[in-house]
């Protein structure tokens, strides 16, 4: 795969991706909305969303099953297909104000849900671990740049105020300050603070936080006979099986993982 299609694939299934984060959002705001407008009893108007969140739990595992079988792509075909149909269902039942219609809407559109969150094919596990190894061993290589560090420190310093919008995100930063001992100037004080981060700085948090690729241990959950050819390379493997009752990295073997 060339780096230029990789990269347009990277950018298509972010995009998905935050589409697919938004469904739900939409669907709290906008389902209510509808439901209320057409249930005969508007007791029921949240029914639809309850129909929404019953059709993803339904759907989850013939999802994962059905991915099995026939693959990836069609599997995200099989979800966008049911995503499709709930949608049109639900304008058909705006249009013709049926509340039936509405709760069948919103079933499928969850279904459609339960075929989002895997977007890790098998084939390209490896490819993925190895990518971010690579991306750790040149963070303690190369550090980062002046640049990307003006970049991280706007947009960390754009999205500050956004954290503490509501009394809930107030609560949680107090409550921190009081446990941890920091002070108020850990909040009044954080944004002249992140200004005097300099790359040293930051090089000083990367060899404090971040492993090298020597000192990862990789935890790979997955169907051990398609993946486990994949990650031989980086070291020795410990098998264990999710139902284990002593499901610990380490604890199935002498040898330890990666």
């Amino acid at each position: 795969m060339s780096l230029r299609h990789a990269r347009r694939t990277i950018g298509l299934l972010a995009a998905c991706q935050g589409l697919l984060g938004t469904n739900n959002v939409l669907n709290i705001g906008v389902t209510g909305l509808a439901g209320y407008a057409l249930a005969p009893d508007k007791a029921w108007a949240t029914l639809p969303l309850t129909a929404y969140v019953v059709g993803a739990a339904l759907s989850t595992l013939p999802a994962s099953f059905w991915m099995k079988k026939v693959g990836r792509r069609m599997g995200f075909v099989t979800g966008a297909t049911m995503g499709s149909c709930g949608s049109a269902i639900n304008a058909l039942a705006m249009i013709d104000h049926r509340f039936g219609l509405l709760i069948a809407g919103t079933f499928l559109a969850g279904g459609y849900n339960a075929f989002g969150p895997g977007k890790q094919a098998n084939a390209t596990i490896g490819r993925a671990i190895r990518l971010a190894l690579q991306a750790l061993e040149r963070l303690h290589s190369e550090g980062v740049s002046a640049e990307m560090l003006a970049s991280a420190r706007a947009y960390t310093l754009g999205q500050y105020a956004l954290g503490l919008e509501t009394a809930a995100d107030w609560a949680a930063a107090l409550a921190d300050i009081e446990f941890f001992g920091l002070g108020t100037g850990y909040i009044d004080d954080y944004p002249a603070a992140l200004e005097e981060v300099d790359p040293h700085a930051a090089r000083a948090a990367i060899d404090e936080a971040f492993p090298t690729p020597e000192q990862v241990t990789l935890v790979v959950i997955g169907d051990a006979a398609r993946i486990g050819g994949q990650l031989a390379e980086f070291g020795p493997i410990v098998p264990m099986r999710l139902t284990d009752p002593d499901f610990v990295p380490g604890a199935a073997g002498d040898e330890a993982p990666p």
